[in-house]
């Protein structure tokens, strides 16, 4: 039996169906898989995300360190590498755990991989940041890159081809779509007249309500959109630290804020919603918004995840100026468009394609 450690920074709700399945497809090659992580905090608290314990999942207690006016994350993972056969961690600059992994496995002489976006997508890379990285990258026994631009920076920096695997990063779509295809017409109905919605005139918003998302410019585009077309609704499904910025657009009834949402909520949006706008970070949203059809309506921001890759533009996204009063226009545009054609469900990566891909990289790890 092998010990297989994955030491993340927090154990979120998405990510549950990927390590299960991933536990289960790895013991068919007698590996045993653990998964580490210290409680959600910040963000992820705020985005009601709590904190997960099933059989294969250790906590830790983690913290920062300030060192010569730099912070280090610490996850406090050691007493569970120490135990491990093999460990993957994330490619992050201030990881104490991940320097931690990578040297004690050269110790050991187990192997190593690193799991992320490794090219740097959602703010301008520090140049010792960058610098420290590669350094990473060069000493881990094995890459699994997020999608094909983080693998093929990964190559680029000098990572060997056959060291790289590329996970297709994913959400559970398979239950998502199984939703969508059980809405009641009759539920769709009430729902638009509950909240006295304008086919025509209705998107939807799904993720955390966080400066990430840039819910102050979505707050922004909502104002011009009232004077624009006061029929306009927004409904979001979504929590966050960031909802009182919302609260003008709630109080003239404008958004209609559902909370958390999960497969059945997002799958009756859907029924009634044409579009997606999403003026913030694009990540993993880009997966569902293929799965259920919604065109992604976003601006010429740079600072989207690699999930950005999945979409097409002038397909399955649209974008604007970077601007709220131009977007506002974009969204009102896009939303009547597709209502009256609404745009179809698009191939995207799966979950079981993950699993398949990320643990073909640890065996390929391994041997």
């Amino acid at each position: 039996m092998t010990n297989l450690l994955i030491v993340q920074p927090r154990l979120t709700t998405y990510r549950l169906p990927f390590f299960e399945g991933l536990i289960a497809e790895l013991a068919k090659d007698d590996i045993a898989c653990r998964v580490a992580s210290p409680p959600a905090g910040g963000v992820a608290a705020a985005r009601g995300d709590s904190d997960h314990n099933p059989p294969w999942h250790t906590f830790t207690q983690g913290g920062t360190l300030r060192i010569r006016g730099r912070t280090i994350s610490y996850l406090g993972s050691g007493p569970a590498q120490r135990s491990a056969d093999a460990v993957i961690v994330a490619m992050l600059g201030s990881s104490y755990d991940t320097y931690r992994a990578i040297l004690t496995g050269k110790f050991r002489g187990i192997p190593v991989g690193l799991w992320g976006h490794i090219k740097s997508y959602t703010s301008e890379s520090h140049p010792l940041d960058a610098l420290v990285e590669r350094w990473q990258l060069m000493n881990a026994s094995r890459v699994f890159a997020y999608t094909p631009g983080g693998a093929a920076e990964a190559i680029r920096l000098g990572v060997r081809p056959h060291a790289v695997t590329t996970v297709m990063n994913s959400v559970d779509t398979a239950t998502l779509c199984t939703a969508a295809s059980a809405v009641d017409p009759a539920v769709v109905d009430a729902f638009v007249e509950r909240h006295s919605l304008d086919r025509c005139r209705t998107a939807a918003y799904f993720g955390g309500l966080d400066q990430a998302k840039r819910i102050d410019f979505l707050a922004e585009s909502l104002a011009e959109l009232a004077q624009l077309d006061p029929r306009f609704k927004l409904i979001v499904g979504g929590r966050g630290a960031s909802i009182e910025l919302l609260r003008p657009a709630i109080d003239r009834g404008q958004v209609i804020h559902m909370g958390y949402v999960g497969s059945s909520e997002k799958a009756l949006v859907s029924k009634v919603a044409s579009t997606l706008a999403m003026p913030g970070r694009i990540g993993l949203i880009a997966v569902e918004a293929l799965a259920l059809g919604l065109p992604v309506i976003t601006t010429k921001w740079k600072y989207h995840s690699a999930e950005i890759e999945y979409l097409q533009e002038g397909v399955s996204m649209f974008s604007s100026d970077d601007d709220p009063r131009s977007y506002a226009h974009k969204l009102l545009a896009s939303t009547e468009r597709f209502a009256e054609r609404p745009a179809p469900a698009r191939a995207h990566p799966t979950m079981d394609q993950m699993i398949g891909n990320f643990a073909a990289g640890v065996r390929a790890m391994l041997v």
